[in-house]
């Protein structure tokens, strides 16, 4: 909303909600760094858990299309500048890049999609989370994101460019990547997991008041 001239208006709204809740999620301790530096918040309203997502029956459903990889570059994001739709057309010029938002997929289509596919893209200028490079991961593909926002948290060094200049080269090298299992890295976000979280502050909150 901030891209859009109404940071201000969004600003006020949002202080005026932190006055009187309890607890306010985020999904990652950058977000968490965010609202502590652009709101009027204490930090300990603020409460940072991932979202719940189901790893464990996406590998279980779709362990049979993981095992080879046949397919290139996913983009899952929106087509705006703060995902970096931009910097995805650049890139499309030379690289053939899948682009999810174009395309009417089902879920099961989609989930497909990221089996058969090598990379997940993800050049985001704006990402508290990553819900699409999780689900990437999950599936085997190799992320490519910028080195910032959310995705320090989430996503390993080795796969996080530090200048676009060498977006290019990262796809390459991601498309000759043998197959990689980031399981001990999404496991963490499943909703088994992180449900509970979300009940036990829930439950502080409730004996607090």
């Amino acid at each position: 909303l901030g891209l859009l001239g109404t940071d201000r208006w969004f600003r006020d709204l949002e202080n005026s909600w932190f006055s009187f809740v309890d607890k306010v999620f985020v999904a990652s301790q950058f977000h968490r760094q965010l609202l502590l530096q652009k709101r009027t918040i204490s930090d300990n309203q603020i409460a940072v858990i991932p979202f719940p997502i189901d790893i464990e029956g996406m590998i279980k459903r779709y362990r049979y299309c993981m095992q080879v990889k046949r397919g290139g570059i996913v983009f899952t994001g929106r087509l705006t500048w703060d995902k970096g739709w931009d910097i995805v057309q650049q890139q499309m010029k030379k690289l053939d890049i899948f682009v999810t938002q174009k395309a009417n997929l089902t879920k099961h289509q989609y989930y497909q999609l990221l089996c058969d596919s090598k990379v997940v893209f993800a050049p985001s200028r704006h990402e508290m989370f990553g819900f699409g490079i999780i689900e990437g991961m999950t599936l085997g593909c190799v992320p490519v994101v910028p080195d910032r926002l959310s995705f320090k948290e989430t996503v390993p060094s080795t796969f996080r460019y530090k200048h676009d200049s060498e977006i290019e080269d990262y796809l390459l090298d991601a498309l000759n990547e043998d197959r990689i299992d980031f399981y001990d890295i999404v496991k963490d976000y499943d909703y088994r997991k992180i449900i509970p979280k979300f009940i036990k502050v829930l439950e502080d909150v409730s004996n607090e008041n």
